[in-house]
């Protein structure tokens, strides 16, 4: 028999149970002689008991299974039953000897869509991009905004999501209220540990639409925003957001209206620590994080130029660059005034050294090694000679639409247009 209530009597409801979910609480691990808050028997409090017990709510049991009766009052109530997998949200436990699954049962998609759940970043350093960067430079000690977004929503929409985060040696500030939660359709957001001291480098967050009979959301954008804190070190690491799998349930993922889980797409495999320290699990998303002291000398393609500069705004300094490609800095080997039989790179893209340098080697042709590492290898190897073909003197002109400074790698001809034009565009660049 479905309770029905009174709309005042439910709004007050569900305004006590936002005091109750936000008080302190220290999370309970449940053992066969309590009640299981891990309804579907996975052996993790998920979302998705919390959805199973919403499809429950009102019933008598029986019908209703007695897995989501936690109270045992025979009947599936808000506050005792419904509420308790947030409770517990993000539990390890061995409870639950009567799974359940949802009311109606869970059909299975055909092909089930896979949402993409990624990272983005903002604050007063620099990325390599807006919409999901590879990695990110901000100073030592500052604090950033960290994006988790979702695109490719499935069609028929979703009512809880869950996204876990490992942070490493950065610092998660979580504010006093799950105001981190930016999805204008949630209704209710936990997080695992509820109470986090920011130091533990894992964050595991779940949301749903609402408290009871969740409406779905077609939400494609912004759904959560943390604040991270760049250490005191000067650093490089690499966030991650694993993905849901069996061994990791919560994981990244959407959760349909039928309670059929949608992992989010897998954008990589490798080795997660704070999950688990010895085999890579997949992971949806990651970012690379450059937490720069004022003296970093970080310089991940060996160019010449620090990340921190390539990550500038100013291309004459070094900016608007990519730290992992090598090529786009026009730095090539030149004598120096106070060694004219030495070799340097000296950082600086002039007029006598650099451009001359290229156009003495114009028309000379050579072998282009197959990997990065022995082509980058043979450019930073000085030249036997004033003439003849180098390959660090050897560039190919900039994609479509990239500026027309922005060199390419090397083809093995020295040329007009992509090597000669193309150092002169870079007349004036430095990165010392």
């Amino acid at each position: 028999m479905a309770m029905k209530l009174p709309l005042l009597a439910l709004a007050l409801l569900l305004m006590f149970a936002a005091v109750l979910l936000s008080a302190p609480r220290d999370a309970v691990i449940a053992t066969h002689a309590m009640p299981c808050t891990d309804i579907d028997g996975d052996g993790t409090v998920t979302m998705r008991d919390h959805f199973i017990s919403q499809t429950y709510f009102g019933q008598d049991v029986p019908p209703a299974p007695s897995a989501v009766d936690m109270d045992s009052d025979g009947i599936i109530g808000l506050f005792q039953d419904v509420f308790q997998p947030l409770y517990d949200f993000g539990d390890v436990t061995a409870c639950q000897d009567t799974p359940a699954e949802p009311d109606g049962g869970t059909p299975p998609l055909e092909n089930p869509p896979s949402p993409t759940m990624t990272f983005s970043a903002a604050g007063s350093g620099a990325c390599s991009g807006q919409s999901d960067p590879d990695y990110c430079v901000f100073a030592s000690g500052t604090s950033f905004t960290l994006h988790v977004d979702i695109d490719d929503a499935p069609t028929q929409g979703y009512v809880s999501l869950q996204s876990q985060i490992a942070y490493g040696p950065l610092i998660y500030k979580p504010p006093a209220t799950l105001d981190e939660f930016v999805w204008p359709d949630v209704g209710v957001g936990v997080r695992a540990p509820a109470f986090p001291t920011g130091n533990e480098g894992l964050i595991t967050l779940g949301a749903s639409t609402f408290y009871i009979m969740p409406p779905v959301s077609t939400f494609e954008g912004t759904l959560l925003e943390l604040t991270m804190n760049c250490s005191n070190v000067d650093d490089y690491f690499t966030l991650s957001m694993p993905a849901y799998t069996d061994d990791n349930r919560l994981g990244a993922l959407v959760l349909l209206d039928t309670g059929e889980i949608v992992p989010a797409a897998t954008s990589a495999t490798m080795l997660v620590p704070e999950v688990d320290p010895g085999s890579p699990i997949p992971v949806a998303d990651t970012i690379d994080i450059h937490c720069y002291g004022p003296d970093s000398t970080l310089d991940t393609d060996g160019d010449g130029c620090t990340n921190q500069r390539e990550l500038g705004t100013n291309p004459e300094l070094g900016g608007n660059r990519d730290v992992d490609h090598f090529w786009d800095i026009y730095d090539v080997w030149t004598h120096p005034l106070s060694n004219p039989a030495g070799w340097e790179r000296n950082g600086t893209t002039d007029l006598f050294g650099d451009i001359f340098a290229v156009a003495q080697r114009y028309g000379s042709t050579g072998t282009v090694p197959e990997t990065e590492e022995e082509r980058i290898a043979a450019a930073l190897t000085p030249p036997a000679d004033e003439a003849g073909y180098h390959i660090d003197y050897d560039r190919t002109s900039p994609p479509l639409g990239a500026d027309v400074w922005d060199m390419g790698p090397p083809n093995g001809t020295i040329d007009l247009f992509a090597d000669i034009f193309g150092v002169a565009f870079q007349f004036g660049h430095h990165c010392p």
